[in-house]
């Protein structure tokens, strides 16, 4: 069942908040963003996430930011080392496709 993300608070003075409250909140926000991402970017690397050889099997992506196709933001805050030794073998000069997803980590 579909969610109401349309529900947003209304403050007022000594109003007393409950757990769903914020959490209402949060979604509120959270789909007014993807959904601005989603129907007003195309999906792929806004900034940064360059890819750099650093050894026959290795590479370095750098920090930055993408977004995915249902408008969240994903975000790689620091240089990412990939080992692409996983017993294939990749014939020289070949071209390789390296995808991120979005994955969210509550705190």
């Amino acid at each position: 069942m579909l969610e109401d993300v349309t529900k947003r608070l209304r403050y007022f003075t000594y109003q007393f908040m409950e757990e769903p409250d914020f959490t209402d909140e949060q979604n509120y926000h959270l789909d007014r963003r993807h959904r601005h991402n989603r129907l007003l970017h195309t999906p792929g690397i806004a900034e940064g996430l360059e890819v750099k050889k650093t050894d026959a099997k290795k590479v370095k992506v750098s920090p930055g930011t993408a977004i995915d196709s249902n408008g969240q933001e994903i975000v790689q805050p620091e240089e990412y080392s990939l080992d692409l030794s996983n017993g294939t073998t990749y014939p020289p000069n070949s071209e390789v496709n390296i995808t991120i997803k979005y994955n969210e980590k509550l705190s």
